[in-house]
Parts: C-alpha cells; sequence; structure tokens
C-alpha cells in the first residue's frame, strides 16, 4: 500500500533529512553495480 500523503509525518520510515530512493533512482543506483547480484552491488 503506497504512503499517502496525508500520513506522510507518521509513516515516514527516514529521519529527519533521509528520504527513500524512487524506482529511478534504485535502477540508476543498480545499473553501476558490476554485475546484477550482491557481489556487484558491494564491489
Amino acid at each position: 500500500m503506497p504512503i499517502q500523503p496525508q500520513n506522510i509525518v507518521t509513516h515516514n520510515p527516514c529521519p529527519s533529512g533521509f528520504r527513500i530512493p524512487t524506482a529511478t533512482e534504485w535502477g540508476q543506483e543498480r545499473l553501476s553495480w558490476s554485475s546484477n547480484s550482491a557481489v556487484g552491488a558491494f564491489a
């Protein structure tokens, strides 16, 4: 269930000044890995 704007304060899992990356940002991060696995993510 997506977070509704009216609930963002009470359901925000991030500390002040942080946010969850968007799907696009996650995709860009994954593309920067040397391989599409945990090994590539931590290389």
